[in-house]
């Protein structure tokens, strides 16, 4: 669905949400204007969308959420305040379907050096790939080791945001179309095959090329500091150590070029 939306309203829809969290209060709640600006940003992203992929990110999500939620959620704020922004939400949903937006997203330039570098890093990390165990659902779960307050958290999400909202569009857009086939490939065991694995490293060199060295080591550094420094080696300890190691310095070497250009 990202993939799909307009790169400029994409990048609209970046530069709401980082106003939003500069003027949000110590209970992460924005100012209304900002809070405006925010869904007025995404009704437009999701204007340039074809209907049937919203539905199909809708339909995805829902068969995860279990049915006890909406009322969990519900009886967390006061019933009436809900029923009037449930209300308000459906009306806007009308206007977006209502006023369609034509996508368009720039393809993105070629960089020869970045594809080259992204197949040497496939060849020195897919067995690093393969040793890591994708069942775990520590992701979701949640991994011991964090720090860090909610407060913390977003303002570490808004650096990742201004990176984002700084790609190159066409950029952006391969390197989500690659983790889509390589989604759509991937064996029981949650790994993609290895050309579409080096596709998404492609993918991800040329949008991080396309952005300022400097924003990129503000999201390293982000959230490099709510990170407890034992979690590298807790997941060390899950793959063989010198694929890791090799994994490691191809990494370094794929970095090296990308910030080339």
């Amino acid at each position: 669905m990202g993939a799909a939306m307009d790169s400029e309203l994409l990048k609209a829809g970046v530069e709401a949400h980082h106003k939003a969290i500069g003027s949000m209060d110590a209970r992460l709640v924005t100012s209304q204007s900002d809070y405006e600006g925010v869904l007025a940003a995404l009704g437009r992203m999701i204007a340039s969308v074809p209907e049937e992929k919203v539905m199909a990110v809708y339909n995805e999500f829902g068969k995860l959420v279990d049915p006890a939620v909406p009322k969990y959620l519900m009886g967390s704020v006061r019933e009436s305040n809900a029923q009037d922004a449930y209300k308000a939400l459906l009306e806007f949903k009308d206007v977006v379907k209502a006023n369609p937006i034509a996508a368009k997203t720039p393809a993105a330039a070629a960089n020869p050096n970045v594809d080259a570098a992204a197949g040497k890093l496939a060849d020195a990390s897919y067995a690093f790939i393969q040793d890591v165990d994708w069942s775990r659902d520590t992701p979701i779960t949640g991994l011991k080791g964090l720090t860090g307050t909610p407060y913390q958290w977003t303002k570490a999400i808004d650096q990742a945001l201004l990176m984002g909202g700084q790609m190159d569009g066409g950029a952006l857009k391969e390197a989500a179309l690659a983790h889509v086939k390589a989604i759509g490939g991937m064996n029981a065991a949650g790994v993609a095959k290895k050309e579409d694995y080096q596709a998404i490293l492609a993918g991800l060199g040329k949008a991080i090329a396309s952005v300022p060295e400097g924003s990129t080591i503000k999201v390293y550094n982000a959230f490099g500091n709510l990170v407890d420094s034992r979690v590298p080696m807790y997941l060390m300890a899950g793959v063989k150590a010198e694929d890791a190691v090799q994994a490691y310095k191809g990494l370094m070497e794929f970095k090296d070029v990308v910030k080339a250009r």
